[in-house]
């Protein structure tokens, strides 16, 4: 069975890579001024495209990779292709729990993926001020600041291990050069289905992910790591930002279930929390996150320079 899906990963990461590149021979225009950008996956355009367009000022088109590695190898099948030099190509891959150098030609988001750039604080306040209609530097503003940097850092305790135990395990298949990949999100649904509870104060119960033998039962297909190297990548963890460097996945769940209590809290007429009741027309959900709070997400200053280049 592991094998099978195994075979399954690797043969639909080829195809995507194969289709992508196919796709890309057939819209190139030698004469044209067109960009040409290689994305790991759909979601990443949702982010990107706006922040490509104001940057740029330059049409462009869009190629799914299926992937990282797919991204990583089409840009070196591109230097080898002669004719396909002097095309405007740009690339677009997360860090992911891998710190690697790459061709200069590919740029690297410096946090783990892009649903990174959605949680931090600069996001949060803007939502806070445009959806909710909150006053800035209000006592209601200052509070629920508040209560997003407590629980987060909450949450940050409570998953500090599952992201070391997961980012060790990057590490081994960049070393190994291996193609197996943990059936993460399947694994762990149950965990981040309702994590923010209704007083905005506690999470649900994550103390099984505080526990290296249940996540090595969660994940038992995955290879064995020594407990000392978990620790030392708990030590890096807790030297570095977290809403940047952990799994983007696990820090949007957190982001989306934290509107959706505050709306359903900031939103009723006898909040015993707040001083106002606030209006809110957006509908929280973790499906459409990424699209609808695009506007609000961070620019990292490297993403800016970076498309600067390709004016």
């Amino acid at each position: 069975m592991i094998v099978d899906e195994m075979l399954e990963k690797m043969r639909a990461e080829v195809e995507s890579e194969y289709v992508a590149f196919t796709q890309f021979a057939s819209a190139y225009k030698p004469d044209s001024d067109i960009l040409y950008c290689f994305f790991e996956g759909k979601d990443d355009i949702k982010y990107y495209c706006n922040r490509i367009e104001i940057k740029t000022g330059r049409v462009y088109k869009d190629f799914i990779c299926g992937g990282r590695e797919n991204v990583i190898n089409i840009n070196k099948m591109m230097s080898r292709i002669e004719g396909y030099r002097d095309a405007s190509i740009c690339y677009f891959v997360d860090m992911d729990y891998v710190c690697e150098k790459l061709d200069e030609s590919i740029y690297i988001l410096p946090y783990y993926s892009i649903e990174n750039c959605y949680v931090q604080n600069s996001s949060i306040k803007k939502v806070i001020l445009h959806e909710f209609g909150v006053e800035e530097n209000s006592k209601d503003y200052i509070k629920i600041m508040k209560l997003y940097e407590n629980l987060i850092k909450k949450f940050h305790d409570n998953t500090l291990l599952l992201n070391a135990f997961l980012a060790v395990q990057a590490d081994l298949r960049l070393k190994t050069k291996s193609k197996t990949y943990l059936k993460i999100d399947d694994s762990l649904r149950n965990y981040f289905r309702f994590l923010v509870k209704d007083d905005l104060k506690s999470l649900c119960d994550l103390n099984d992910l505080k526990k290296i033998s249940i996540i090595r039962k969660i994940f038992e297909d995955a290879p064995q790591i020594a407990a000392a190297e978990i620790k030392l990548k708990i030590i890096y963890f807790n030297k570095n930002d977290k809403g940047k460097y952990f799994r983007g996945k696990f820090e949007l769940m957190f982001f989306i279930s934290f509107l959706k209590k505050l709306k359903n809290e900031v939103c009723k007429k006898d909040s015993k929390m707040f001083d106002k009741r606030y209006k809110c027309n957006l509908s929280f959900d973790y499906v459409n996150a990424i699209s609808l709070l695009s506007q609000y997400a961070e620019t990292p200053r490297s993403l800016s320079m970076y498309l600067s280049l390709l004016h």
